[in-house]
């Protein structure tokens, strides 16, 4: 059978949801699309498409009268597809000759179809206009958010419900926040309405960027916006200093080793939240020796090594806190289809320090590692 036999015969089981990824060539926009069924019935049902690029989505509606032309003609673009049906799950893979490899299985699960205008309940509401996300071209003036930055209003909230689980451990009415590498500072403004304008602190926020016009930029928005409680400054990660308890230390994606530099001020200070979310791990990736390890099959690969020695440099630096007393979590911080730097390391002061654990000896000395963090908390 040809494709659009295949999918007709999948769409008489009633197709609730279909993945379709793997590009054919890197010039389709959509890295991945997916395909839901809007609505369990049959008088109103409707088909969404969700074209996914490296940061933005769209969304496209089509009757079900057309969806079987517009899944196929989507198909030509993908080499793997992966459809659930109301009674099966169903894997299609396509050759470069064209031809069709059908897999199936039975469901276990019940089915969950999409319902109509089903809407999200974030942190920040949408349809209410929010002074710095319209500053920011987020928002426009009657509250909407706009189409090609919905990741980015999905991203805040989603960094929001992070420090909203947080607030408790920071046990204070009048926290003082560091942002390190706070770049463009969206999430700076976002945490300073949130807990200034929703939670009603009073709070002292410090952006820290290397960038002078981008901290000029940000200190006359700010100004614009009245948020006094709010100061950027110029300066180096590794120079900065702070007179007064530091409550909370995040760092967003600030570069390689920077990222260290952020932990060992948190440590030094004693924060009692620390949130990062890091990226460009370099510093493990040229370390690495594959000669002592029984990895070189795997690490001989650029793409394995640079991926190994992320989640490595990840997890070395949750080990290194947790010997310095905070209670550790990497989790996800968005969803990896809006963007790529995706896991967050969330510690929690709750220990007195401790020695470095043999099994964190053993991974450095099996893979030939000095992290960079290890060095400057100095244990």
């Amino acid at each position: 059978m040809n494709i659009e036999e295949v999918i007709g015969n999948m769409y008489q089981e009633k197709i609730v949801k279909a993945v379709f990824s793997d590009l054919r060539q890197k010039i389709y926009p959509h890295r991945k699309t997916i395909l839901w069924r809007i609505g369990e019935g049959d008088d109103d049902v409707y088909y969404q498409f969700e074209g996914f690029t490296e940061e933005q989505v769209f969304h496209k509606n089509v009757d079900k009268e057309k969806v079987i032309d517009d899944m196929v003609e989507m198909a030509t673009h993908y080499k793997q597809i992966q459809i659930t049906t109301a009674e099966r799950q169903w894997g299609i893979r396509l050759s470069k000759k064209g031809k069709v490899h059908v897999t199936n299985k039975a469901l276990t699960d019940k089915v969950a179809y999409r319902e109509h205008n089903v809407k999200k309940t974030y942190i920040l509401e949408e349809g209410k206009p929010i002074d710095f996300l319209v500053a920011l071209g987020i928002m426009d003036a009657n509250g909407q958010v706009t189409k090609k930055r919905y990741d980015k209003f999905r991203q805040i909230n989603r960094y929001l419900e992070f420090v909203r689980d947080s607030l408790d451990e920071m046990d204070t009415q009048t926290p003082t926040i560091i942002d390190f590498g706070c770049g463009k500072s969206y999430l700076t403004f976002a945490l300073y309405y949130y807990l200034v304008n929703i939670k009603k602190l009073n709070i002292t926020l410090i952006g820290l960027d290397l960038k002078e016009r981008v901290i000029q930029d940000l200190n006359q928005l700010k100004d614009q916006l009245g948020y006094t409680q709010l100061e950027f400054r110029v300066g180096d990660i590794a120079m900065f200093e702070y007179e007064k308890p530091i409550d909370m230390v995040i760092s967003l994606h600030a570069c390689d080793v920077a990222t260290d530099y952020a932990l060992e001020k948190a440590v030094k200070w004693g924060a009692k939240v620390i949130m990062a979310v890091p990226c460009c791990h370099k510093e493990i990736q040229r370390q690495i020796q594959v000669n002592q390890v029984d990895m070189e099959g795997v690490l001989h690969y650029g793409l394995l090594r640079e991926r190994i020695a992320a989640l490595m440099t990840d997890g070395l630096r949750g080990e290194l806190l947790k010997s310095s007393g905070y209670e550790v979590q990497i989790m996800e911080f968005i969803d990896m289809e809006h963007t790529p730097k995706n896991i967050m390391i969330r510690g929690y002061k709750r220990y007195n320090p401790t020695a470095l654990t043999p099994e964190y000896k053993k991974i450095c000395q099996q893979y030939g590692l000095e992290p960079m963090l290890e060095k400057l908390l100095k244990v």
